[in-house]
């Protein structure tokens, strides 16, 4: 058969987990909140330039046509 070790309260209230000091957390934390705040300029720089592109896209068709860079068809 199978053995169980038995892991009761007790003894997890004996495991010390380390932690950094106060410092060392705190960088961390800054470190994360500017992650996060350049993710989310990316997402809404992401979200702007998948609009304007097809108006770019379609303008600069437009001009190359007046000039007769592009070929209809």
């Amino acid at each position: 058969g199978t053995t169980r070790d038995i892991f009761t309260f007790e003894d997890m209230k004996e495991i010390s987990i380390p932690l950094p000091d106060n410092i060392i957390q705190q960088s961390v934390v800054n470190i994360f909140s500017c992650y996060q705040s350049r993710y989310n300029i990316n997402e809404k720089l992401k979200s702007q330039i998948k609009d304007i592109c097809p108006i770019i896209i379609k303008g600069s068709i437009e001009e190359a046509q007046k000039r007769g860079g592009i070929i209809n068809g």
